[in-house]
């Protein structure tokens, strides 16, 4: 079997499990992020670490994306100043989850989702903790499987060694095996060909999404960006931008 066979019958595999398995769980956190919109609370997206924050992008300023939600796109733990940095530093450094918090305003009725490959670095799991203790609801996109993975004593992990999962009031699990990639390789010594970022993407799209059909039930029109290439879009785009300009940081 060739190597994008594999690659693409196992993005399949976990996608269907998704699917299948996790659809009620979307469609529960969609209505609880309506919800939060038709009460005009905030609702914050973090992907704390690396590259769990793609699916952060994905919905920051994107065409069709809702404009009204703080993707939070911090530098710090997304590798725009280093990814080596980020991981070895930011993501492992206690306190850096405060500083998210408050440099982006969260409030009690707010709503938080966290999406984390595996959900157990230091900056996911102390943000997780500061943001229940204020009272707000968590939603976490994650693997508990591949959690569970990850040695109690790993540098990375919180010194309480729990997981977002077992803080999180409702998790969707992404499915995403241990080690995160699904293929091998004769002559290679483990396996290659990562799937956390497509599955993620997939799930915060899939959230979008249902978000929006419920928005529709309840008679409130999505506000969303249109692409720049579309006629009008320099107009319905700016005006988009001075209403949440100053409320959506990464904008």
């Amino acid at each position: 079997m060739q190597l994008i066979d594999q690659y693409t019958d196992n993005i399949i595999r976990i996608i269907n499990k998704i699917k299948d398995n996790q659809s009620d769980n979307i469609e529960k956190a969609a209505e609880i992020m309506a919800e939060k919109i038709k009460n005009r609370h905030m609702i914050h997206i973090v992907g704390t670490g690396g590259h769990s924050s793609m699916p952060v992008l994905e919905v920051l300023c994107r065409m069709g994306g809702p404009a009204n939600i703080n993707p939070v796109y911090d530098p710090g733990i997304t590798g725009s100043h280093g990814l080596y940095k980020a991981i070895y530093g930011s993501e492992v450094i206690y306190g850096y989850a405060e500083t998210i918090i408050k440099t982006n305003r969260f409030k009690k009725e707010d709503l938080l989702v966290i999406t984390s490959a595996f959900g157990a670095n230091v900056v996911t799991i102390e943000l997780a903790m500061q943001a229940k203790k204020m009272g707000m609801y968590i939603i976490a996109i994650t693997s508990p499987n591949f959690s569970q993975s990850v040695s109690t004593n790993h540098p990375v992990r919180h010194a309480n060694k729990k997981n977002l999962y077992e803080i999180a009031d409702l998790v969707i699990n992404t499915y995403v095996p241990p080690g995160d990639c699904v293929v091998e390789l004769e002559g290679l010594e483990g396996k290659i060909m990562q799937v956390s970022s497509i599955v993620q993407i997939f799930t915060i799209n899939n959230l979008v999404g249902y978000m929006y059909a419920k928005l529709l039930d309840k008679g409130i029109e999505p506000e969303r960006w249109i692409s720049a290439l579309a006629d009008g879009a320099d107009k319905r785009n700016k005006e988009l931008y001075k209403k949440y300009g100053g409320i959506v940081k990464s904008l």
